[in-house]
């Protein structure tokens, strides 16, 4: 496939609004990003997926110059930890899926963003005391596999969300392991030869946009209510996933 100048314009478009959400609440670029770009039909699910892979990175890198202190570092060790062999299961089941029934994985895709977005507007009570660790790594290999499949590693949200911590806390943490799961699966994706110059053309032109946006974000962020944010965001991540299951 080739990069038209339409293809470029619309990406910018998108990760512009991907990024600003995903600054304020800490997920969510990843999603936004797939379901639009899946949606309109832009990029094979493969293709997306790794640009989201350079995209979130770079927006995780520049926000978390400013974060990094909130990170909850022995949360960050479980998750990561399981993370690392589900990034590689995620991979492989997104070759073998999107070569053999692309369609099951976009209708696959659309049910995921459905699902997640109405489990993230649903906002559960966090437990009264923090999981033990073997269920954070759990968490790290469900969000792995997710992270392969769609660079979208979702169970992070939801683990992290449950935990009776700070805000500012399950926000940095957020970030730097998404940071680590899309790094690593660039790692792999390099070594198996999937990381083509498109998608790194691509990354790179994004790269202002990202950093513009999240700093507006960042700058504007006591304006906005933190849950009138958040469920802005489900709201549009079940709106795209409807989009793909109704095409």
């Amino acid at each position: 496939m080739s990069l038209t100048a339409s293809i470029v314009a619309a990406y910018l478009v998108i990760v512009t609004v991907a990024s600003f959400v995903q600054a304020l609440t800490g997920f969510a670029l990843g999603l936004i990003v797939m379901g639009a770009a899946t949606a309109l039909a832009l990029t094979p699910v493969s293709f997306t997926a790794a640009v989201i892979s350079l995209f979130g990175l770079a927006n995780g890198l520049w926000v978390l110059r400013t974060h990094h202190p909130h990170i909850d570092r022995p949360i960050t060790v479980q998750l990561t930890s399981g993370m690392v062999p589900g990034v590689v299961l995620g991979l492989y089941l997104l070759h073998h899926i999107e070569g053999t029934a692309p369609v099951m994985l976009r209708h696959g895709l659309g049910i995921f963003l459905v699902v997640a977005g109405v489990a993230l507007m649903a906002r559960p009570h966090p437990f009264a005391k923090q999981s033990p660790p073997s269920w954070g790594v759990l968490a790290g290999v469900a969000g792995g596999v997710f992270a392969g499949l769609f660079s979208a590693p979702v169970p992070f949200v939801f683990y992290l969300y449950r935990q009776p911590l700070p805000v500012a806390t399950i926000r940095a943490t957020l970030l730097v392991v998404f940071v680590m799961a899309t790094g690593w699966r660039i790692i792999w994706l390099t070594l198996q030869g999937g990381m083509t110059g498109q998608m790194v053309v691509l990354g790179a032109l994004a790269l202002p946009v990202i950093a513009l946006s999240a700093h507006l974000a960042l700058r504007i962020s006591h304006r906005i209510p933190p849950l009138a944010m958040r469920r802005l965001a489900f709201a549009l991540l079940i709106a795209l996933g409807l989009t793909l299951l109704v095409r």
